[in-house]
């Protein structure tokens, strides 16, 4: 491992023989070539001066910034490197630490910044409090505590002209609340219980966020007020916290990881798991899910040509790991098929699930070429015959089966042999020569709607069927869109439906332009799919019933979803349009659904929802919660009882996009998430993380 200190610029600061770390507009970035190109940047580490860097080429690349892990990738650092800027020196690791191990050792290496005032008193000196108030981006750290629940006052205050304009003060009952000028930002937790804990308050990039314990709690727009006189552990006028501010200061901007620093957060892994290097392809839609034998699938989208959703080439490709995510087998590809680019086939957004006898089941969306959510022609597009195909002048034929096995012969509407031959990749033939592809080829092409594909696994994922196509057993005949919530599915564990199948899903209006959230569901070990009833269908909204069909109001689309199995109730969380996640549940087994609401505890942005059940009974939730103005700040909740009281920690406070979770033994559980189209990566969430509030 190498190590480079120092007050960093633009421009290159490490460099190989074949790569290079630099800082481009405030950022890192990592480029070189080993087998293939590789770029790299690397978003979420911000450069405002003096940092250190380290950097761990092993099997794989993995990049620390001024403590914590904010890089890995899977293309290896070759040679020697040579310091552009700042100081280098090689640091040895002691031997098989284990990935989180490692980050917590770097983390205890890494020399904390060094306030521009630190709190010596419980008031800055007037010349302080000018320097410090006329600062455009700041953060105010202080370590403090309280000696009992309940118990409140105020941390940090500041003012100017004899007018207060800044107060950071404690509930002991709700939580911490920040007032600046016009601007007031709370963050919820019970940090009253006589322990020091560590708050920050970051004025930088327009946005004023509280941070406790080194997570961030509270993120909304604004700037540094102005001031000239500043108190720690009481209010302007001298009434004290009732407890103590330990030590603190003032400082300049500071990067995330320099808050965490701050208060030596946790230091969690980011274990590359799909990324461009060494194909350029990109990877989205991380699928997760841990079998009876104790192995990690981690599935994905391939993107192959474009980050794009369909009408896009995208194969479904999955990796193994066998010891809790700390490695991974090579990629393997669960189905591809033939073209490029639009005229390319999609196979995205899985899910999959383990069936009593063990058989693995991934269920995925399946797009003919030019084909994706939004032009999909209503219908399942196939029946008990088999695949409806169609030529330029819309003449219907029909492929066989639900997909072929091997070279099948297409018929016309009547039954009757055509000329065109089918192979089980997709290839179209044409009296027995290769003349194009069945899903793009100009004289003969699949109808182009939304279909459900089925791959079978009896190895534990070693090896994968022919795909089937499932979707006259569950789409309408006046759907254009029914499509996989991705990340991963249940099987019911108790009651009456215990073995049945269940795998997210939603389908759209008649028109395409609301959705509604459901399942498919299974009760032979998925032979068969039905699709079970969507909330939406019992749902009242001031006292007119909605219907699914032809709904219009976007407050009642429920798209991706989540499902968990607590005690013997199902609990669906899903994706919609408003400020909270909506939750209903099910104590049927998926038949009925109650009431739609909103949970108050979790933040939406629109984006896909993972939830699961630690070995240890707790529940876990998690997506992206905050615009930055990306979609981002991937935050992990958990709660002890079904979501009654969530605890949340920010573990991506950036870039993070959709997620899957899986438990894992000892009531933690690992993440796969995605940084959108830069790859994806598995994190462990350790149930420790949450004990503090």
């Amino acid at each position: 491992m190498w190590v480079c200190s120092g007050e960093l610029r633009q421009g290159p600061v490490i460099h190989g023989p074949s790569w290079t770390l630099a800082v481009r507009d405030g950022k890192l970035r990592l480029h070189g070539t080993a087998d293939a190109p590789f770029d790299y940047d690397i978003e979420d580490a911000r450069i405002h001066g003096a940092h250190t860097i380290a950097v761990l080429a092993d099997h794989d690349t993995r990049i620390f910034l001024d403590g914590y892990e904010v890089w890995s990738a899977l293309a290896p650092l070759s040679g020697t490197p040579v310091a552009s800027q700042g100081e280098l020196r090689p640091v040895s690791l002691p031997s098989e630490l284990p990935p989180d191990g490692v980050a917590e050792h770097i983390r205890d290496l890494t020399a904390h910044p060094a306030p521009l005032v630190p709190f010596a008193s419980m008031r800055l000196s007037a010349d302080d409090a000018r320097a410090m108030g006329a600062l455009p981006e700041l953060v105010i750290h202080a370590k403090f505590r309280v000696r009992g629940p309940g118990q409140y006052g105020t941390i940090v205050a500041a003012g100017h002209g004899g007018f207060a304009v800044l107060s950071a003060s404690i509930d002991g009952v709700r939580g911490i609340e920040l007032t600046s000028d016009n601007t007031s930002v709370f963050a919820e937790g019970n940090w009253s219980d006589g322990r020091w804990h560590h708050l920050a308050l970051a004025f930088t990039g327009g946005a004023i966020q509280i941070w406790v314990d080194g997570w961030l709690h509270a993120h909304v727009p604004g700037t540094s007020p102005r001031f000239n006189e500043f108190s720690i552990g009481q209010d302007l006028a001298g009434r004290r916290l009732m407890g103590e501010v330990g030590e603190g200061g003032i400082y300049g901007p500071l990067n995330d990881q320099q808050i965490a620093l701050l208060a030596r957060r946790a230091a969690l892994s980011q274990i590359p798991v799909f990324d461009s290097y060494p194909t350029g392809a990109f990877h989205r839609i991380p699928a997760l899910t841990r079998t009876s034998a104790g192995t990690l699938l981690a599935f994905a989208d391939r993107r192959r040509d474009l980050p794009n959703d369909a009408p896009n080439a995208t194969d479904l490709v999955l990796r193994r790991s066998f010891d809790e995510g700390r490695t991974w087998e090579p990629v393997h590809t669960v189905a591809t098929f033939p073209g490029e680019g639009i005229d390319g086939v999609a196979v995205t957004d899985a899910a999959a699930v383990e069936d009593r006898n063990g058989r693995i089941h991934v269920l995925a969306d399946f797009y003919a070429a030019h084909t994706g959510l939004l032009n999909s022609r209503p219908g399942p597009a196939m029946d008990e015959r088999g695949v409806f195909l169609e030529d330029a002048s819309g003449t219907e034929y029909i492929l066989p089966g639900t997909w072929p096995t091997g070279p099948t012969v297409v018929v016309d509407s009547e039954g009757t042999d055509t000329q065109w031959v089918v192979d089980a990749d997709g290839a179209l033939m044409k009296d027995g020569d290769a003349a194009g592809n069945i899903l793009i080829d100009a004289e003969l092409m699949a109808v182009k709607t939304a279909h459900i594909g089925v791959w079978t696994s009896d190895d534990d994922g070693a090896t994968w069927s022919h795909m089937r196509l499932i979707t006259n057993q569950v789409k309408d005949s006046w759907m254009t869109f029914l499509g996989i919530g991705p990340g991963n599915g249940i099987r019911i564990e108790r009651g009456a439906h215990a073995g049945r199948l269940i795998i997210p899903c939603y389908f759209s209006t008649e028109d395409g332009t609301q959705h509604s959230a459901a399942t498919l569901m299974s009760d032979d070990d998925g032979d068969t799919w039905f699709r079970g009833p969507s909330p939406n269908e019992s749902r009242e909204v001031d006292g007119v019933r909605v219907d699914p069909r032809s709904f219009t109001d976007p407050a009642l689309t429920m798209t991706e979803s989540a499902i968990v199995e607590v005690g013997s109730r199902l609990h669906m969380f899903s994706r919609s349009q408003h400020p909270r996640v909506l939750r209903t549940y099910s104590d049927d087994g998926g038949q009925t659904w109650s009431e739609v609401v909103e949970d108050p505890q979790l933040l939406e942005i629109f984006c896909q929802p993972a939830a699961t059940l630690a070995d240890d009974g707790a529940l876990f939730f998690a997506n992206a919660s905050r615009m930055l103005p990306y979609r981002g700040c991937g935050t992990v909740y958990r709660a002890n009882k079904a979501g009654e009281r969530w605890v949340a920690r920010a573990v991506n406070p950036r870039h993070h996009g959709y997620q899957a979770l899986a438990a894992l033994p000892g009531g933690d559980v690992a993440m796969l998430w995605e940084r959108e189209t830069a790859g994806i990566w598995m994190t462990r969430i350790p149930a420790s993380i949450f004990s503090v509030d």
